[in-house]
């Protein structure tokens, strides 16, 4: 099963999730349901050139059946119990797909936290959770995610570069074979051999214990950042970043809105486009809901 969590009622998730949801097969629609609080439905569906009847456990739209799981109002913002919901009804070989919301809408033993992988790791324990991107030729990982770029050398060791990559290859391999692996520095011209930084070096001590690991891939050498993209020529090769922004910034650049936000190393696996809430395009009917089609396109392929 794939379950639809809503995201933020006035961000355009639930307007591009139901355009892109028309557009797909009976057969793939089936598989889908989607948990949100009724009145944030209505007001997103108000706005939409579409007919539509509600019903106890689903809706119609245009004649066209979509599962639903309501729930009521409660003191947590929508976004953390539609998660809750979803959590409580993952299977292993389940899809999680969230649409976006803003970080004062998710929240853990009431404290507010940076997003959903943040969410997901206080759920599940497990710090190393990958933050990963997916576009129709590469994969991007990132070591660092939502943490102040002072801190990112801190955060980096042998383990975690090892635990995210080993997670990312065997949680992906259903979907996608990895054959190389790219890494970047963490500094500008990978702490030119000590005269920036003496931090870089760790990459390669994490990328030697991978290789031990993973014989039939290769690992290149650390590559600077700001060219580790040239590289890029299909889907079977994972680029490895250090921070947050060093590997969204190209990812953007060259893919827009056409990716995948991947998280991996929880049971089952969870999905988002890699666009916003971009509050000030909802209620107009205008948000672009490629990212959301080919997000579909591509899971509905995974086994």
């Amino acid at each position: 099963m794939i379950y639809v969590t809503q995201g933020h009622c006035y961000g355009i998730g639930l307007e591009t999730f139901l355009k892109a949801y028309l557009c797909q097969s009976h057969k793939f629609r089936e598989q889908i349901i989607l948990i949100c609080h009724l009145d944030d439905l209505k007001i997103n569906l108000n706005f939409m050139p579409y007919k539509n009847s509600i019903y106890q456990d689903h809706i119609f739209i245009n004649k066209i059946k979509l599962n639903c799981i309501f729930f009521e109002k409660s003191h947590t913002p929508n976004s953390t119990t539609a998660l809750h919901i979803a959590l409580g009804l993952c299977k292993p070989n389940d899809i999680l797909l969230t649409l976006p919301t803003s970080k004062d809408q998710i929240f853990y033993n009431k404290k507010q936290l940076n997003g959903h992988t943040e969410f997901f790791r206080k759920f599940f324990k497990q710090e190393n959770l990958v933050m990963s991107f997916l576009a129709p030729d590469c994969n991007f990982l990132l070591l660092t995610d939502h943490i102040a770029i002072e801190d990112v050398s801190k955060k980096i060791t042998q383990e975690r570069i090892f635990q995210k990559v080993d997670f990312f290859i065997r949680y992906i391999h259903q979907s996608r074979e990895i054959k190389e692996v790219f890494f970047s520095g963490i500094n500008p011209h990978c702490g030119e051999n000590g005269h920036i930084s003496n931090d870089d070096s760790i990459i390669q001590t994490g990328a030697s214990l991978l290789r031990k690991k993973f014989d039939s891939i290769v690992f290149h050498s650390m590559m600077a950042g700001d060219t580790l993209h040239f590289n890029i020529k299909n889907k079977n090769q994972l680029f490895v970043y250090s921070a947050h922004d060093q590997g969204l910034a190209p990812f953007k650049l060259k893919y827009g809105l056409i990716g995948i936000n991947l998280t991996l190393g929880m049971p089952f696996r969870r999905v988002s486009v890699d666009h916003g809430t971009a509050f000030d395009l909802w209620g107009k009917n205008k948000a672009n809901y490629a990212g959301m089609l080919y997000l579909m396109e591509e899971i509905k392929n995974w086994k």
